[in-house]
């Protein structure tokens, strides 16, 4: 199960590496791998933005201007998200669920309507507009224009595509550990149901401020396990040994990683 979650992992680190590459940013598969593993120490944080702390790394270690880098983080996100979507999708076709398909519908709009900003111009030059009259933090939006070309180039179809297909696969290993933790556990249940039930609840978390769902996850997740007549003690135990071998490992993973990548 943390092989998996280590495969997925890396495949994450790849979809950097196509994205970095299409900022004109040089660095090795292996570099950008190790990164994306530093850049996953900062997953408990509110929307997981910490791994902005990625631009700071690239900026100490190769002197690459962090408004050159951020948006990637931002594009690393809308991909979870889509993902995650697009794979909640496919399992309503097999399990119909009037509230999750009423979430998917939301999260579809909220990801359409995003895009579709992150690419406006005027968009950005309003929150440069904005920030002008604030003398203490606009020091820190003086590049936007900048981050505006990393977005444009990052939403163009072909990186999109690429960064969806890697998405979509890295997801996919991920709820198949998912389900080897149900079956050690001895439950009869098919990979569509715990693939439904987990992603459902991390599209929640994911969607919220709260650092890694913390709690909104774990409740929601528990909530289906008890509808679907899994004991609540049982379904807790189940919660608990899913986000170990997922975000906590990962986010070992990811400190160990920063403890040496600015050496």
């Amino acid at each position: 199960m943390l092989l998996g979650t280590f495969v997925t992992m890396i495949i994450k680190g790849i979809r950097q590496h196509v994205m970095l590459k299409n900022l004109k940013v040089s660095l090795s598969l292996k570099n950008s791998i190790l990164l994306y593993f530093a850049g996953s120490s900062m997953t408990l944080t509110p929307g997981g933005i910490g791994s902005v702390i990625k631009s700071y790394f690239l900026k100490k270690k190769y002197g690459i201007n962090i408004s050159d880098t951020f948006p990637l983080v931002f594009l690393e996100r809308f991909h979870d998200l889509f993902a995650i979507a697009c794979i909640i999708t496919i399992t309503l076709f097999f399990l119909p669920r009037f509230e999750i398909l009423f979430l998917i519908c939301f999260v579809f709009l909220f990801l359409i309507f995003g895009f579709i900003v992150i690419r406006s111009k005027i968009f950005f030059l309003l929150i440069k507009k904005f920030f002008a009259k604030l003398p203490k933090i606009n020091s820190i939006f003086e590049s936007i224009d900048e981050s505006y070309d990393g977005f444009n180039l990052l939403t163009k179809p072909r990186i999109t595509i690429q960064s969806w297909i890697l998405s979509i696969i890295a997801w996919i290993v991920d709820a198949i550990v998912i389900f080897l933790v149900f079956s050690s556990f001895n439950l009869n249940f098919d990979f569509i149901l715990t693939t439904l039930i987990t992603h459902s609840s991390f599209l929640l978390g994911n969607l919220s401020i709260i650092p890694a769902g913390l709690g909104i996850t774990e409740i929601t997740t528990t909530g289906f396990l008890v509808q679907e007549g899994i004991e609540l003690s049982l379904a807790t135990s189940i919660v608990v040994i899913i986000r170990l071998v997922t975000t906590w490992f990962a986010t070992i993973i990811g400190l160990i990683t920063t403890r040496f990548y600015l050496k």
